[in-house]
């Protein structure tokens, strides 16, 4: 799973200065947070969170991509294969019902996606 640093304040995650739209959460409080994505739930978009494709390993039926996006790597899992150059400035997307919410401090989980209770976050 990716796990990345973010700030939420207001209902807006915050993540590397991008603000990401959620709908609101229980138990979730302005402040710092850690983001869970596992890499199947990150995809490659035309505008969204801007990153360096710093390795794109062929896998046969899908491609394992690491991009950095500032100072921390995030991994994504591709069904086929395209060609992709190292450098490329790429921009990524999460699926919204897919993302997991950790307390930075304790590392214990905050919220999970489609919880008891709580909604799955929303990106728009």
């Amino acid at each position: 799973m990716n796990l990345m640093n973010a700030s939420l304040a207001s209902g807006r995650l915050c993540l590397n200065e991008m603000p990401i739209e959620i709908a609101p959460i229980p138990g979730l409080k302005s402040g710092a947070v850690t983001i869970g994505v596992r890499p199947s739930h990150v995809r490659l978009a035309e505008s969204g969170l801007p990153g360096r494709l710093l390795l794109s390993e062929n896998l046969g039926e899908s491609m394992l991509l690491n991009v950095d996006i500032g100072d921390q790597i995030v991994k994504l899992r591709l069904p086929g294969t395209r060609r992709l150059a190292e450098g490329e400035t790429v921009h990524l997307a999460f699926d919204a019902g897919h993302i997991h919410f950790f307390d930075p401090k304790t590392r214990r989980r905050i919220a999970a996606p489609g919880a008891p209770g709580g909604v799955p976050p929303k990106i728009s």
